[in-house]
């Protein structure tokens, strides 16, 4: 096998369940998404329901989790009690499908992560919802064109708000 991983079968994560590789453990949590059939405005006709999964990733003594296009606030009994001291929260803000930024910001407080890395804002969604996510928040940012973070890096961190820029 070479360095560079040429000729290796990429290991692939495909839904719910939990995975380990190479001293990475991963679990996946079924929720849903409902995104609008139309580009018009959604109604409860046009609509549909999508599977979502939720994963909690550990590595370097960090959990990870990125709530992928989650469109409610609603967590599963089991993603709950699984998922709990949250280094690093990945959650959608840009409404149209996934959480409003209010719904977004009062889960994430709930969640209680050391830092919130709002995505799904930029381009899609509705216009300016990370100014609206940002000023839910209201305890200022910090944006990064690049997010790189050792153990260290999350002392003294408290819902810390990083936004990583397109």
């Amino acid at each position: 096998s070479s360095p560079s991983g040429r000729g290796k079968k990429p290991f692939a994560i495909t839904g719910p369940g939990e995975y380990e590789r190479q001293g990475v453990t991963i679990q996946g949590f079924l929720s849903k998404s409902k995104y609008p059939t139309s580009p018009q405005k959604a109604t409860k006709d046009t609509v549909a329901e999508y599977v979502n999964t939720i994963y909690s990733v550990e590595l370097e003594d960090m959990t990870l989790v990125h709530l992928g296009t989650l469109s409610d606030t609603e967590l599963s009994k089991e993603a709950r009690e699984s998922i709990d001291e949250i280094d690093v929260l990945f959650v959608p803000i840009g409404g149209d499908g996934v959480l409003t930024p209010a719904k977004a910001h009062e889960l994430a407080v709930s969640l209680e992560p050391k830092i919130i890395v709002p995505m799904h804002w930029s381009g899609i969604g509705a216009p300016r919802a990370l100014d609206s996510f940002l000023k839910e928040a209201g305890n200022g940012s910090e944006k990064v064109d690049k997010l790189t973070l050792k153990k260290k890096d999350l002392v003294g961190r408290d819902g810390s708000i990083i936004v990583v820029t397109p």
